[in-house]
C-alpha cells in the first residue's frame, strides 16, 4: 500500500454486519487515525438461506453509508476507497447494492477474500 504524501484518506468497509469508515492522515511513515465510525447494517441477514441480499438489508446499508459519508470528517480527504467484503462475494444480487451505492455517489467495489486479507495485514502494520 502506498501512503499518500499529504492530506487525509478515507476507507469505507462494507461487510456482513457493519459498514465502517476510517479517516487517516500521514505522519512520517505511518497513518494516524483521525476518525473511526461504525454502523450496524446486518447486510448478510438471510444471505445463507436464499443466496440473495434482502431489500431491507440493502436499504439499511445504503442509509448507513450515506450517514457515514455525510460526516464532516471526510471534508478535505484526498481519496475515498470503498470495499464490499464477504457478502459481495456470495450474493447473487450484489449488483442491486452496488447500483444503489453508485446512485449515492459511492463507487464501492467487491474485493476478493485474498485482497481483504492482504489489506487487513497491511493495515495492522501501517497504523
Amino acid at each position: 500500500m502506498t501512503l499518500p504524501r499529504r492530506g487525509a484518506v478515507a476507507a469505507l468497509d462494507i461487510g456482513s454486519h457493519t459498514a465502517g469508515l476510517t479517516v487517516a492522515r500521514r505522519m512520517g511513515e505511518r497513518l494516524v487515525v483521525d476518525h473511526d465510525a461504525l454502523r450496524f447494517t446486518r447486510l448478510g441477514e438471510g444471505l445463507e438461506i436464499g443466496g440473495a441480499l434482502g431489500q431491507g438489508a440493502i436499504q439499511r446499508t445504503v442509509e448507513a453509508v450515506a450517514d457515514l459519508l455525510a460526516t464532516d470528517a471526510i471534508q478535505g480527504v484526498s481519496s475515498i476507497v470503498a470495499a464490499i467484503t464477504s457478502p459481495g462475494r456470495r450474493a447473487r444480487n450484489m449488483d442491486c447494492l452496488v447500483d444503489a451505492l453508485v446512485a449515492l455517489g459511492c463507487a464501492a467495489q467487491v474485493i476478493s477474500g485474498e485482497e481483504e486479507a492482504k489489506l487487513t495485514w497491511e493495515g495492522v502494520f501501517t497504523i
